[in-house]
């Protein structure tokens, strides 16, 4: 809770300071970066510094975007995760063998698992 409470308080910081961080940034990188690339590069700063708000509104608003993919991202590893642990858990075996169908398992590929080289069990055949 406490953490959903201050990453929530970020996001709007960063949104309200968004602007005044914008400016200063934008001076920063033009005297570094934006020069390189000539007339456009000027035309880009003097772009971003007529409305400070419009930069730090388009900045806050792909932060909280890559903040969402990010938090998406890490419930999707966590969600497989859980699954293939507990999928591991529940079968205790590393091949499943079935038919497309759910037709039983002819009794030839049963003998064939049987007598591959690293069998080492006792198959459980499932229709």
């Amino acid at each position: 809770m406490w953490l959903g409470l201050g990453v929530v308080l970020s996001l709007i910081g960063f949104v309200v300071v968004g602007p005044v961080l914008a400016s200063g940034v934008v001076r920063v990188l033009g005297a570094i970066l934006l020069r390189a690339f000539g007339p456009v590069g000027r035309m880009a700063e003097r772009n971003a510094l007529r409305n400070p708000r419009r930069t730090g509104a388009t900045g806050a608003a792909l932060m909280i975007g890559l903040a969402l993919v990010a938090c998406l991202s890490v419930v999707g590893s966590s969600m497989v995760a859980s699954a293939t642990e507990e999928l591991d858990k529940t079968v205790g075996t590393d091949f499943i063998i079935q038919s497309d169908r759910g037709l039983p398992i002819v009794p030839q590929a049963v003998e064939a698992v049987k007598n591959t080289p690293s069998w080492s069990g006792s198959p459980s055949t499932s229709g």
